[in-house]
């Protein structure tokens, strides 16, 4: 079923699964060719994100800063909050199947290093959009329409503030 891709002009996402794997293909406009923008197997499929907290280890394939740290949970109440890198964050998610869409995200407005910004805003821009949900051993992987991926590592909630 098409699902509307934030950012990208006249595209759809379309998600399916097949043979114990979900895809994420882009169509580009209502009647055009299909294409896939890094056709994505998913492994498992419906990871749960419910009620855990995961530190951003890489940003679009780009290696996290080692301080500060990109913090998010995926609360019960459908809310997923945390720490951008600088800045608070809080916004609505919705998991279907193994695709997140993450509703507008509320930030606090504080300024920080250049190089922890950028971080924070590249973050922000990923999880802007549809992305499609892996399950890796020490957390999930987010996969962009582009290709590119986003690790989060798993964590215990109380070390999320460390």
């Amino acid at each position: 079923r098409p699902r509307p891709a934030r950012g990208v002009p006249d595209r759809h996402l379309i998600s399916f699964a097949a043979g114990g794997r979900a895809y994420l293909h882009v169509l580009p406009d209502p009647g055009g060719q299909w294409h896939h923008a890094g056709m994505s197997q998913t492994g498992e499929l419906g990871v749960d994100l419910v009620g855990r907290t995961f530190v951003v280890s890489s940003v679009g394939g780009v290696e996290a800063l080692a301080a500060p740290t990109a913090v998010l949970t995926f609360g019960t109440d459908g809310r997923l909050y945390g720490r951008g890198t600088v800045n608070r964050v809080n916004g609505s998610y919705v998991l279907d199947g193994d695709v997140l869409a993450v509703g507008p995200m509320m930030s606090t407005m504080m300024a920080g290093p250049p190089e922890a910004m950028a971080q924070e805003h590249r973050l922000l821009a990923v999880l802007g959009e549809r992305c499609v949900v892996r399950q890796v051993p020490d957390g999930i992987e987010l996969v962009a329409s582009d290709g590119s991926t986003t690790r989060l590592r798993e964590t215990e909630p109380e070390d999320a503030h460390a």
